[in-house]
């Protein structure tokens, strides 16, 4: 741990926070006048249809432990606050899945098993019977599908 910790710390919660900013569509024109509170970001995106809805309110208070962690190191105990690997971590992960969020498509693709028109039928139904498959796709020498 060491103070270099805490500046990677701070760089990285910006980019946390414009991230929140692009997502709610904010624009500051004066930045310290029409600032809007990263707890009010968390909570705003929590209720609002975005692509990253779930992971926030999955990663709720995580989010604003790192908030809580940012204003220590700005407002209050600067000198007495190092912020750890750990933390450093966790909002790289954080930044991470919030710049590209999983989409179903990742979350539930599988492969889907296929059998040629030539192939056994008993081995076919070997499979079928073993990974409890109620159908199967037949495809052509080609891989195109022919039926099921």
């Amino acid at each position: 741990m060491s103070n270099s910790n805490n500046d990677t710390f701070i760089r990285l919660y910006n980019q946390l926070d414009k991230e929140f900013s692009k997502i709610l569509n904010i624009e500051y024109i004066w930045p310290e006048i029409d600032y809007q509170w990263f707890s009010k970001k968390i909570n705003d995106i929590k209720w609002w249809k975005t692509a990253v809805k779930g992971y926030v309110k999955a990663h709720f208070d995580g989010l604003k432990r790192i908030w809580y962690i940012r204003n220590e190191l700005i407002h209050e105990y600067k000198d007495h606050v190092q912020v750890s690997d750990f933390t450093i971590d966790e909002i790289n992960k954080h930044i991470k899945s919030i710049k590209h969020p999983k989409r179903s498509y990742d979350l539930f693709k599988r492969d889907v098993y296929k059998c040629k028109e030539n192939d056994l039928l008993r081995d076919v139904i070997l499979t079928m019977k073993v990974y409890n498959y109620t159908h199967v796709p037949v495809v052509n020498e080609q891989d195109n599908f022919k039926w099921i």
